[in-house]
């Protein structure tokens, strides 16, 4: 029996010491991010005549607290990437009728965006071809901020101090490396989003 029990403790130490191996070779990247942006309009805008006329008063123009978080995992050729912003608005600007101060989402609201949530696998099948399949951006060309080929993932305008913003979205991508300084790329984009303005864009159309 003494030497049973040294034989099954053997087997306990060769499977942690495995599992930890196992568990060494998992690589981890994470990344927090926390933002707190007040901002004031100091003047009205308005535009339009009085049949159509759309005004922004002075006051707060954004409250916008933030908690962001990437996380990276990756073990031999494949990685998993997933990026998730948490967004808590302090105001609301319009409250309609006292019904609505009963309603949490209309006097804090809050949303996620997640740009990223993808499986990168590299070498797939055969060398040289990389496979990424999920919410991604996908950016093609060189340009200083505004980039008039990169049109697969949607602007993302609500905040105008981040101009050339992109926003997610569901794609499958695949890359072939024919050299390692030359690659073709194709990308199968499923379902096209539509880009995303700031709550001053009422004022567009009614200059028309």
């Amino acid at each position: 029996s003494r030497g049973l029990g040294d034989v099954y403790k053997r087997q306990l130490l060769s499977c942690s010491l495995a599992s930890e191996a196992q568990a060494q070779d998992v690589q981890w990247d994470k990344q927090i991010r926390i933002e707190s942006d007040l901002r004031f309009r100091l003047e009205e805008k308005s535009i339009g005549n009085e049949f159509l006329e759309r005004k922004l008063i002075p006051g707060v123009e954004r409250n916008q607290n933030l908690l962001g978080v990437r996380l990276e995992a990756g073990i031999g050729d494949v990685k998993a990437v997933a990026q998730v912003d948490g967004v808590i608005f302090g105001y609301q600007t319009e409250i309609e009728n006292i019904g609505l101060l009963t309603r949490p989402e209309e006097t804090q609201p809050w949303r996620l965006d997640i740009n990223e949530l993808y499986i990168d696998v590299r070498e797939f099948v055969f060398d040289g071809l990389d496979v990424r399949l999920g919410q991604q951006i996908a950016a093609f060309g060189v340009g200083d901020q505004f980039n008039p080929t990169n049109n697969l993932n949607p602007d993302d305008l609500r905040d105008p101090l981040l101009f050339g913003k992109l926003a997610g979205n569901f794609m499958a991508r695949a890359d072939y490396w024919v050299t390692e300084d030359f690659r073709l790329t194709g990308v199968l984009v499923p379902l096209f989003r539509p880009a995303m303005l700031p709550p001053s864009a009422s004022l567009g159309p009614a200059a028309i």
